[in-house]
């Protein structure tokens, strides 16, 4: 069995940790993110969700934790919007907010 070295005895760990910070800082650097959906003006703004919040849409499964994945700490603000609504006006802002932020209005939920 051929030895094995640890990986920090490698000088080259201390580059690669360096490269592997500029590549996330040009990640986020180059990439470029939708406008804010502004839903009611002063009052609700859906902002670019984070990749957490996009986990939280994907396997939701009610419309109280789409809600809360879209909207974050303005849930409140949306719930009394949306809460007492038809379901198709929610299902409506859902197709628009994929459209808007990732380009098809079909995905998501």
């Amino acid at each position: 069995m051929a030895a094995r070295k640890a990986v920090s005895d490698d000088v080259d760990v201390v580059k690669a940790a360096e490269d592997a910070q500029n590549l996330f800082a040009q990640l986020v650097a180059e990439v470029r993110v939708p406008e804010p959906l502004v839903v009611v003006p002063d009052k609700l703004v859906a902002q670019f969700p984070p990749a957490r919040r996009v986990n939280q849409l994907l396997t939701a499964v009610t419309v109280d934790a789409q809600m809360r994945a879209v909207f974050g700490d303005d849930y409140e603000v949306a719930e009394g919007l949306f809460g007492e609504q038809p379901i198709e006006v929610w299902n409506k802002f859902m197709e628009v907010y994929n459209k808007h932020m990732f380009g098809d209005g079909d995905s998501g939920k």
